[in-house]
């Protein structure tokens, strides 16, 4: 009902695993793109992320963007290098179709996502 993709992060996330979880969400091979996407990141790590990785993520983010015009990315990250990379993605991604906001609370998250 909520038209909603909830990703789970665990451990070190790799920049291939990333693209490679976006490619496959956007193509269609895991399921029909969701409205809403929601990264739960409460239990990964990013630090092997480079600066440029991440530009590359937010420019393959919004590539893709217009196939879910309109809908809601929150980004959940309680570990300040984590939401700090999901901040720096979501300054990248102000061209996408769709809005992204960082949150450090699920339940915050899920509030935003349904409003």
């Amino acid at each position: 009902s909520r038209d909603l993709t909830i990703f789970t992060c665990e451990g070190d996330l790799s920049f291939v695993e990333i693209v490679e979880v976006i490619k496959r969400f956007y193509e269609g091979t895991i399921a029909t793109p969701t409205k809403n996407v929601l990264w739960d990141a409460r239990n990964a790590r990013v630090a092997s992320l480079t600066p440029i990785q991440v530009t590359r993520i937010s420019e393959l983010s919004v590539e893709y963007s217009k196939l879910r015009e309109g809908g809601k990315t929150a980004l959940v990250a309680p570990q300040d290098v984590v939401f700090d990379t999901a901040r720096i993605f979501k300054a990248e991604t102000m061209d996408a179709k769709w809005d992204v906001t960082v949150f450090r609370n699920i339940n915050e998250a899920m509030v935003w996502i349904e409003e």
